[in-house]
């Protein structure tokens, strides 16, 4: 049930990475098409989709005038525009967090892959620590992933799902260690 949940919070995610680059949602169950995108940079300005969420160019919502980076306030009719400095620091540090799920969760498999392959016997003896060790790291590195979520509410469902699977997680591992 976990899984699920949590499995739809990262659809909604690869939906609005879609939108960034100014693709329809459904780009998303493309899985080369995704691992591409995930290295790309976002359109530039308004898309089809939105503003910018970098803030390269401020386009003010009331007259939709282009203003420049900078400016705290429109041009043409002075309303207060966003601040994407802020934005645009949280980008780079939810990126920063999806990355390092990222790599870890394909380090984790290939290991947990070339053990099953190629160790004797790898649930029983140091084959069983590793695997142990690496369930560990991944129950922690989601609970990393729930903290690149943007909107403070599903953040905060997102670390409680994450935590209650993390805690899942170690606990049938301690278990199949004391076995």
């Amino acid at each position: 049930i976990i899984s699920l949940v949590l499995s739809i919070f990262m659809i909604i995610q690869g939906i609005k990475r879609m939108h960034d680059v100014n693709k329809s949602g459904w780009y998303f169950i493309i899985p080369i098409y995704n691992i591409v995108l995930a290295f790309a940079d976002g359109t530039s300005g308004i898309n089809d989709y939105g503003e910018d969420p970098k803030g390269r160019i401020k386009i003010c919502k009331s007259c939709q005038t282009q203003n420049n980076t900078n400016a705290q306030t429109c041009v043409n009719c002075g309303e207060t525009l966003y601040n994407f400095a802020q934005a645009e620091e949280n980008s780079k540090t939810s990126d920063t967090f999806i990355l390092i799920f990222i790599i870890y969760g394909f380090c984790s498999v290939s290991i947990g892959f070339l053990m099953q392959k190629f160790v004797p016997n790898w649930y029983e003896g140091i084959g069983k620590y590793i695997q142990i060790g690496m369930n560990l790291l991944w129950s922690f590195s989601l609970i990393i992933l729930s903290l690149a979520i943007r909107n403070k509410n599903s953040k905060i469902i997102g670390i409680v799902l994450t935590s209650i699977w993390a805690i899942y997680i170690i606990y049938s591992n301690i278990e199949w260690l004391l076995r």
